[in-house]
């Protein structure tokens, strides 16, 4: 297990306990996990998250790469929906990572285009260049970060 994972897997499974009934909007919801890399075995979110008993149950995997995303350009058809079963459910959708939104968003689209609702999406972790050139600068960071802490009770959902 590497040194971080412990702290991610715990961060969002509080994040999904506290806040799942209005991200959701009341409704339960399987998970899916999208992995854009194709890579052997399961994606390491889904393995972290398989570890939190109250969320076990409910993950599914249920995307599979189907071509390369590129980078800020979302597709329709990056991912194939595994899962049959899913049609007319409501999921949601977890991602590892955010840096432009084009997995998630494929992901997102591949799933409605099977019939399946999805209902929310969180990420764990986002991807933040600081430049003026590429993203906001590190002056506009650290300014923002000061003024906004973290903290559990607040849900961008809400």
């Amino acid at each position: 297990m590497r040194s971080l994972e412990p702290l991610a897997t715990s961060l969002t499974a509080r994040f999904i306990h506290d806040h799942e009934t209005h991200v959701v909007t009341g409704a339960s919801a399987d998970a899916t996990i999208p992995s854009s890399r194709g890579r052997p075995g399961n994606p390491p979110l889904f393995e972290a998250l398989n570890r939190v008993p109250s969320l076990r149950e409910r993950l599914r995997l249920v995307l599979a790469p189907n071509k390369p995303i590129g980078h800020l350009k979302a597709q329709d058809d990056g991912f194939q929906v595994t899962d049959s079963t899913l049609k007319g459910r409501r999921v949601l959708l977890a991602d590892d990572t955010f840096t432009s939104g084009a997995a998630i968003q494929s992901a997102a689209s591949a799933l409605q285009l099977a019939g399946v609702e999805v209902a929310a999406a969180i990420v764990v972790g986002r991807y933040i260049t600081l430049s003026e050139e590429h993203g906001p600068s590190a002056e506009w960071w650290d300014e923002h970060r000061k003024s906004q802490p973290f903290t559990f009770s607040v849900c961008s959902a809400e």
